[in-house]
C-alpha cells in the first residue's frame, strides 16, 4: 500500500511538471506569434509611409532632375524598396505557414530595408531641394 501511495505521489508530481512544461511551451509559441505579427504590421505600416513619401517626391518632379547625386540616391531608394517588398512578401507567407520565428526575422529585415529606402529617398529629395 505504501508503495502504491508513493507511486501515485510521483505520478502527480510528474503530471504537474509536464503540465507546466506544456504551458510554458504554449506561452512561448504565443509570444513568437505575437512578435511576428507586430513586426509584420510595423513593416507594412512603414511600407505605406515610404510609398507615400515616394509618391510625393515623384509628384514634385524628382524623376526629372538630372543631377547625379539625386539620381543615385533615388535609384538606391528604389532598389531598397524592391528588396523590402520581396522580403515583406516572404514574411507574409511565413506567417501564413505559422513559422513565427522566421516570419519575425524576415519582417524585421524588410523593415530595415524600408528604413534604408526612406533614408535614400529623403536624401534624394533634399539634394533636389524638394524635401
Amino acid at each position: 500500500m505504501a508503495m502504491a501511495i508513493e507511486t501515485v505521489k510521483k505520478l502527480i508530481v510528474f503530471s504537474l511538471v509536464l503540465g507546466l512544461v506544456c504551458i510554458s511551451a504554449i506561452s512561448a509559441e504565443e509570444a513568437r506569434e505575437s512578435d511576428a505579427k507586430k513586426w509584420l504590421k510595423t513593416a507594412e505600416d512603414t511600407l505605406a509611409l515610404v510609398e507615400q513619401t515616394a509618391k510625393e517626391l515623384i509628384d514634385a518632379g524628382i524623376e526629372k532632375i538630372t543631377r547625379e547625386e539625386v539620381k543615385g540616391e533615388w535609384s538606391s531608394a528604389g532598389e531598397w524598396l524592391d528588396l523590402a517588398k520581396k522580403k515583406l512578401s516572404e514574411a507574409r507567407k511565413l506567417c501564413e505557414q505559422k513559422k513565427w520565428k522566421e516570419c519575425s526575422d524576415i519582417a524585421n529585415e524588410s523593415w530595415q530595408y524600408l528604413v534604408k529606402a526612406a533614408t535614400a529617398a529623403l536624401n534624394a529629395g533634399r539634394s533636389a531641394g524638394l524635401k
